[in-house]
């Protein structure tokens, strides 16, 4: 439960062995995961730091330096999802004064709660000396005489530098997390559509895009706000109306979603709540089979299906899966609330009969039919190059953890003359830092230009 996996499961095989039922359960069952995050930072701030400038690529020690780096981040992970052990004991100690924060869904509070600066400050004291220990000869019958740091073989301001930038304040983010869904009180606000579904995949992990497999939507323990706009998601976020909010981000077909761009921007403003993507999960589009089995009480594949109730869009997406089984039936309907009310009057006489609808109909769908649906959600082989980008939204945590590969939005004027946007840019180009994209705004927002820059 605290060994994290740095892959996303979603890209892995079904695990051969399942969890032993009767082992203890130390903490509540989440699916908090920082490794990303962990990652990013070692990559991009600890190994420029650790291996000397200048060694060449076809170093035959690069080898052996990799597997250390793996090692390196595995103790890493432990360490800050143990964090999670140490969230639920300080729990348990003072359970009325955490489940009031919890469920005010007051994440600063918590995170006051959880800090000790002198804690932190000895520690960091004790890791320094640590990493001037390390690899150095013990030698005894005397004192030992002054040893110069830049003699040693690490630096010791690396190892501090990554315990106060990195480790320190991503476990207690990772506790926060914790303690935030710790009484199934966690409340999301979401768009319509894919926003909904990413949210589920992002508190339950079940990989609702990946290779067939059984879901009930119905399992996912949050409690999802759905609006039709996403300055309403921005909204609650920063009213503290729910824990955190998921957003459109980009879409591989349309780009940067704009108006969550715009909000991101009001939100930053002065007197604004400085609103902040933490974390960020892809979709691809997919497809869920929806099913009514009598008997076995499982999904039914599209492969064993007799009828497929679907519209003339879905059924084109499906096209290849649909002709690969023989004698199956085809029924064409205006909409995906037909194909359902059909399925639902179709099972009677055929059990064996589907209805295909695209994936986030399925929760409404759920709740609009007092249905014991069941389903399979399979990926839409047409658009496997379509990639749905959607961000994580919450208000900011103080002293939250750097990654390296954190985005900054940048809004400015520039003189309309000729030349003057040229100009402007070429402050990034001498700074060596790189935007990811650039977009032009109305005059309405106050600014020209949006740029996102990366690091």
């Amino acid at each position: 439960m605290l060994e994290e996996p740095f892959t996303n499961p979603k890209f892995l095989p079904a695990p051969l062995f399942s969890e032993a039922e009767d082992s203890p359960q130390r903490i509540v069952p989440n699916t908090i995961n920082a490794n990303s995050r962990l990652k990013s930072f070692y990559i991009k701030n600890v190994i420029p730091l650790v291996c000397r400038p200048g060694e060449e690529e076809s170093s035959a020690s690069l080898g052996a330096s990799v597997v250390r780096d793996v090692t390196a981040l595995q103790a890493m992970s432990r360490r800050i999802h143990y964090g999670k052990l140490v969230a639920e004991a300080k729990f348990q100690a003072n359970t009325e004064l955490y489940s009031q924060l919890i469920r005010a869904q007051d994440a600063d509070g918590l995170m006051d709660l959880l800090t000790d600066s002198a804690v932190e400050e000895k520690l960091l004291l004790r890791v320094r000396e640590k990493a001037r220990a390390y690899g150095r000869d013990i030698k005894t019958g005397g004192s030992e005489a002054a040893v110069n740091d830049s003699a040693l073989k690490v630096d010791p301001d690396t190892v501090v530098l990554a315990y106060r930038e990195l480790m320190i304040p991503l476990t207690k983010e990772v506790q926060v997390a914790y303690l935030l869904r710790r009484l199934d009180s966690l409340v999301i606000a979401v768009t319509a559509g894919w926003a909904r579904v990413a949210a589920v995949e992002y508190t339950t992990g079940n990989p609702l895009n990946s290779s067939p497999r059984a879901i009930n939507a119905k399992a996912h323990a949050a409690e999802l706000k759905v609006h039709d706009s996403v300055k309403s998601v921005f909204d609650d976020v920063a009213s503290g109306a729910v824990s955190f909010g998921v957003v459109p981000l980009d879409s591989s077909v349309t780009g940067v979603d704009i108006q969550t761009l715009g909000a991101l921007i009001d939100s930053h403003r002065p007197n604004g709540a400085d609103l902040v993507v933490c974390d960020q999960i892809s979709l691809q589009p997919s497809y869920a089979v929806i099913s009514q089995p009598v008997k076995s009480g499982r999904p039914i594949p599209l492969t064993k299906a007799s009828r497929v109730i679907t519209t003339s869009m879905a059924s084109e997406y499906c096209r290849g899966q649909i002709s690969e089984v023989p004698g199956i039936k085809i029924h064409l309907v205006d909409t995906y609330f037909e194909a359902v009310e059909k399925l639902i009057e179709t099972v009677k006489e055929d059990p064996k009969a589907v209805a295909v609808i695209p994936t986030p109909y399925l929760y409404e769908m759920i709740e609009d039919y007092d249905q014991d649906f069941k389903s399979i959600i399979i990926p839409n082989a047409d658009l496997d190059n379509v990639k749905l980008q959607f961000g994580i939204l919450r208000r900011p945590l103080a002293n939250s953890s750097a990654t390296g590969s954190d985005r900054t939005l940048i809004a400015f004027n520039v003189n309309h003359r000729h030349g003057s946007l040229m100009g402007a840019l070429d402050c990034f180009r001498s700074s060596q830092v790189n935007l990811s994209s650039l977009h032009s705004f109305p005059a309405s927002t106050g600014f020209d230009f949006v740029a996102i820059a990366d690091g």
